[in-house]
């Protein structure tokens, strides 16, 4: 893991120096590569807020004020996490600290696709040298700086002059913690990760895992148990993957799925003459909030925002279950048909491409392989890099 380390004091020796020689240090304990940037060093001025507010910015998600930030700039968007010292000047953070993190924000935060700090950990640290005061407003405004930036906010540090010595253990931790997060959440595990998946530091894999060429995991997902998962195949946010579990390929799972590998046979009161099984073949959408249970998805199936598949739903290829509907256990959505309600009802058969673009706005097979290439040239260009 490559953190960029940026301190934003013009005292090279005092304590925010110091918070970032401990995050350093803890870097590179973990095994990482830790770059340390003293920003006051650097000739970054504060933004213009060119044409009327906004210059190229806005469109171009390039600052056209020319000076240090430009090369800043691209070395953060190559950087897979990031740690931000900054001393506390009247309850904020530092002017050399703003100038830098205003005209970012600039930059990034008005994308419509990912921003250079998109998923990626970053710790705050707030170092009051003076008086101690204002620590939790200067990281209140650090925590939003992260968030616009749809940043992962994995810490935030107050340190005074009185907490000096435990919090420079606090923060080594903490980077150390946050490089070694992928080691340390696997455990024993037996894992078959293929060199260009590009899976976010906080993932927790668990159990027997493989994950195919060029396939996303994003921040705060956690997988656990024997789960496959094929090539170019996008995971995002905080999605629960548990039990005996297969996902194809070029298929997308969005933000806060949970899914589950269903009943075991004729156990308990389990009415399952075999067991559920927990299939998502390739091409497959399955929307926000989504919740499955041993539900099988034919090929280029999708699934609406928060709807539920009971155990052993399953839906044929090319098949639709709408936006907020429910099946019961057991219930067959033939191939090409579009269901919806609670309990769901099959109301249209046949239904073509142009029916779905109708419906989500975009073909979902036509914008998962769009997507996964996007992604895959991204890694390329990423790797070619390092």
């Amino acid at each position: 893991m490559n953190v960029l380390v940026f301190s934003a004091s013009p005292n090279h020796d005092g304590l925010t120096a110091a918070c970032a020689s401990a995050a350093v240090a803890g870097v590179r304990q973990a095994g990482g590569q830790a770059e340390h940037v003293p920003l006051n060093d650097l000739q970054i001025g504060m933004c213009q807020a060119c044409n009327r507010g906004w210059g190229t910015c806005q469109q171009d998600h390039e600052c056209q004020v020319e000076d240090g930030f430009q090369a800043l700039h691209a070395r953060t968007r190559q950087a897979d996490a990031y740690v931000l010292v900054t001393p506390v000047y009247w309850g904020e953070m530092s002017e050399s600290a703003k100038a830098f993190t205003d005209r970012l924000r600039r930059c990034e935060a008005v994308r419509r696709d990912e921003s250079c700090l998109s998923g990626k950990p970053v710790i705050a640290v707030a170092a009051a040298g003076g008086s101690g005061n204002g620590t939790i407003t200067c990281l209140f405004s650090m925590e939003r700086w992260i968030q616009h930036l749809r940043g992962q906010v994995f810490d935030l540090v107050p340190v005074k002059r009185w907490t000096r010595e435990h919090k420079l253990v606090a923060i080594r931790e903490a980077a150390r913690t946050m490089v070694q997060g992928e080691t340390v959440s696997q455990g024993t595990s037996e894992l078959n990760i293929h060199p260009t998946a590009e899976i976010h530091p906080t993932v927790l894999l668990e159990g027997k895992v493989t994950v195919g060429a060029y396939t996303k995991i994003d921040s705060g997902t956690i997988i656990t148990g024997e789960v496959t998962i094929g090539h170019h195949t996008l995971i995002r946010c905080n999605v629960v993957i548990r039990g005996r579990n297969t996902i194809g390929s070029y298929t997308h799972i969005y933000d806060s799925v949970c899914i589950e590998g269903g009943r075991p046979a004729q156990v308990g009161s389990s009415m399952a003459a075999v067991p559920d099984r927990s299939i998502i073949g390739d091409d497959c959408w399955v929307n926000h909030g989504v919740t499955m249970h041993g539900t099988q998805l034919g090929d280029s199936a999708a699934v609406g925002l928060n709807a539920c598949c009971d155990y052993n739903t399953r839906l044929g290829k090319g098949a639709v279950l709408a936006n907020g509907s429910a099946t019961h256990h057991d219930q067959v959505i033939p191939e090409n048909c579009f269901a919806e309600g609670v309990p769901a009802q099959v109301v249209q058969e046949e239904i073509t491409d142009e029916d779905r673009k109708r419906y989500f706005g975009l073909v979902p097979a036509m914008w998962t392989h769009y997507q996964g290439d996007q992604i895959e040239e991204r890694i390329r260009q990423k790797q070619a890099q390092t």
